[in-house]
Parts: structure tokens; C-alpha cells; sequence
């Protein structure tokens, strides 16, 4: 609609920033032009491409996501809150395996 290209217009591209993560999510930015982070205009294609790839945002400071731990994934994608550190990706759920690959008793 032209209320919402009028809105995303407002947002400031940033090439080479790492995207807002409130602007991927909802398609707003209260920071507006102020903030410091990419917009990019076609915010559905950056959703599809990161889900097509696997990828989960990586979000320091932010609780870590407790099922893309245990799994390796997550539902919300590139849209969700949470932290998702790339060498962590389902290790809560591993367990430790005997020699012959059976899992040890605790």
C-alpha cells in the first residue's frame, strides 16, 4: 500500500550495517531516520533468503534462544528476539556417547 512505501521510505539503508532486528520483524523503527542500523527496502526477500539459508540472527547481549540450543533451530527465523551464537547451534540437546556410540548414563 502507499501508506506503508511512504513509512519504509523513512528508514535509512545502510549497506554494510547489520540490520535492524525490531525493523525485520515488524516493519517499524521508532528510531526512524536516527537510527543506526540497515533498513533494507525489500525486508520479505532478507526474510526468505535467511530462511532459505538456516540462518538465525545473532543477537549479543540478548537471552539465547533455549530451542535453537536443543535443536540446532528455530521457528521464528531471522525474526526472532533471541540470541543464536553459530557454535552453539543444538548442543544442548547432544548428549555424550560411549565407544560404541550408545549414550552414557549420568
Amino acid at each position: 500500500s502507499s501508506d506503508e512505501t511512504m513509512e519504509t521510505s523513512s528508514y535509512p539503508e545502510r549497506p554494510g550495517e547489520s540490520n535492524c532486528s525490531y525493523y525485520i520483524r515488524t516493519g517499524l523503527c521508532r528510531f526512524r531516520s536516527t537510527c543506526r542500523f540497515n533498513h533494507p527496502r525489500d525486508r520479505e526477500l532478507v526474510i526468505a533468503t535467511a530462511r532459505m539459508r538456516g540462518e538465525y540472527p545473532e543477537r549479543i547481549g540478548q537471552p539465547e534462544c533455549e530451542y535453537y540450543l536443543k535443536t540446532g533451530a528455530c521457528k521464528f527465523g531471522v525474526t526472532s528476539k533471541f540470541h543464536h551464537p553459530r557454535n552453539k547451534a543444538g548442543i544442548a540437546g547432544r548428549v555424550p556417547l560411549n565407544m560404541l556410540g550408545y549414550p552414557l548414563r549420568s
